[in-house]
């Protein structure tokens, strides 16, 4: 390895152990949840964020679990259907995060919690999280608050 490379590997590395993760979700899960047959169907609004690798990971999660879901029994399940994600964060606060799904079959409020639900809510607990889940029966709405 010559010197060039090992410079590279330990700057890699520093990053790494810093934790940080520089998050711009807006173009990240435009990625993720954006598909030709999506694109006019998602809204992501909000601010970039620099985020612990931790909470990024958390928050990756998150998103795939809903978008998921919305795909297979949700708003993107059907052709009207509609996601809208935003979030917002003041300095050293927390970060809300709010995703609404309109325009899919009707909802109604889970009999028991599925398996994305816990894993929804125990990433948001592991970031010293609260999630919402509001079934109502236009679309769900899921509301998350993280510190990070």
């Amino acid at each position: 390895m010559d010197a060039f490379e090992h410079l590279l590997m330990s700057i890699r590395h520093l990053l790494k152990r810093a934790g940080l993760v520089l998050t711009y979700l807006q173009s990240r899960h435009k990625s993720l949840l954006h598909s030709e047959t999506t694109q006019e169907r998602v809204r992501i609004e909000g601010p970039p964020i620099l985020l612990k690798a931790d909470a990024a990971q958390a928050i990756a999660v998150i998103l795939h679990e809903l978008s998921t879901n919305a795909a297979k029994y949700g708003a993107l399940s059907v052709d009207n259907g509609r996601v809208n994600l935003n979030w917002s964060h003041e300095k050293d606060g927390p970060l809300h995060l709010r995703w609404t799904e309109t325009g899919g079959p009707k909802v109604q409020e889970p009999t028991r919690k599925g398996f994305g639900s816990r894993i929804i809510e125990q990433m948001t607990i592991q970031q010293s999280g609260k999630t919402r889940f509001d079934w109502r029966s236009d679309g769900l709405i899921c509301e998350i608050t993280l510190q990070v």
